[in-house]
């Protein structure tokens, strides 16, 4: 891969095992040797289909599901983690690596939640999701389509959008001390 980049060619690549038909609005970070997926509108795993009554199932919805990819052999592991109150379904919401664990934040629910103003750590080695705590602090207006850029300790979040208005504001949290938003 390192050579089609180097050259600007794009080619497709096949993925050995079953992956989602279509999905928008993910986020996708790599970590070590894998890109790693998350959640966005589109095909949803076989169980987690969203009831519309009279025993019918959508195939497609907001989601909260992880897909790793090994960049190495193009071989996927999708899967659900165990649901969590703070990793709700979402789409717009943006991810980042920090020290090999991915980091998210933000994005639109669903109609009744709207946008949210939280984040949780998904643990790479344990594969455990760990909810960012919003009580009592101060935390960005919940918004989608913003930015999420790590640098030294901290990870920056810059702009989004919450269907009323578009944001410029610029966030700081430093993970090191105790995950604080300034």
């Amino acid at each position: 891969t390192k050579g089609a980049m180097a050259s600007g060619v794009w080619r497709k690549v096949e993925i050995a095992t079953v992956f989602p038909a279509s999905r928008t609005g993910h986020s996708a970070i790599t970590i070590g040797d894998k890109m790693v997926l998350f959640g966005g509108h589109g095909q949803l795993i076989p169980n987690e289909g969203i009831s519309e009554g009279e025993g019918q199932t959508s195939k497609y919805g907001n989601t909260n599901d992880i897909c790793m990819v090994d960049m190495d052999s193009f071989k996927a592991e999708w899967f659900q983690p165990a649901v969590h109150l703070h990793v709700r379904t979402r789409v717009g919401h943006k991810a980042v690596n920090v020290e090999d664990d991915m980091y998210v934040f933000g994005g639109w629910a669903d109609k009744n939640e709207r946008y949210l103003n939280f984040g949780f750590l998904f643990d790479m080695k344990s594969r455990q999701l760990m909810s960012e705590n919003v009580r009592d602090r101060v935390v960005p207006q919940g918004r989608k389509d913003h930015t999420l850029t790590k640098v030294g300790t901290k990870v920056y979040l810059f702009g989004g959008w919450d269907c009323v208005q578009s944001f410029n504001d610029l966030w700081a949290l430093d993970y090191r001390i105790r995950w604080k938003w300034t």
